[in-house]
This record gives structure tokens, C-alpha cells and sequence, in this order.
């Protein structure tokens, strides 16, 4: 739907992951998916615990609500 749309950018909250490496593939899983065009922000509690997976996918992490303009304005 993103790409049907001509979504610039994908935002997600990672909180409290129970399941980390289910995460990890949802991650890649969104980036095959979405493809390179799309940015994709990985914010939340728990996301600094995939800052590997982060670099991986192209995500950029922003570790609080103060810094997603910025990082908005990067692909927007």
C-alpha cells in the first residue's frame, strides 16, 4: 500500500520487543517490500536494540519525539 500510495517515509515505535530476532525480519521484510525509495524511521524505547538491523535496512533510528523533524525533513 506504501508504494501503491507514494509513501515518502515509514515511521515505527519499537517499545518493548518480546520477540527480537521476529523483529529483525519484519524489518527486512518492510525494507524488501517498500524498496530503497522509501525512507524508514525506527523510533521507541526498545529501538536502539536494533541499531545493526537499523544500518542493515537503511532505517535511521531517532531516539526521541524531538528529533523525528529532522529526520522527516531528510526524506520529505
Amino acid at each position: 500500500m506504501a508504494r501503491q500510495r507514494g509513501v515518502q517515509v515509514i515511521a515505527l515505535s519499537i517499545v518493548c520487543p518480546s520477540s527480537p530476532n521476529a523483529i529483525r525480519d519484519e524489518l527486512a521484510t518492510l525494507r524488501r517490500h517498500i524498496g530503497d525509495d522509501t525512507g524508514l524511521i525506527i523510533g521507541g524505547r526498545g529501538a536502539m536494540e536494533f541499531e545493526d538491523t537499523a544500518s542493515d535496512v537503511g532505517a535511521l533510528i531517532v531516539e526521541d519525539l524531538s528529533g523525528l523533524p529532522a529526520a522527516l525533513a531528510l526524506f520529505i
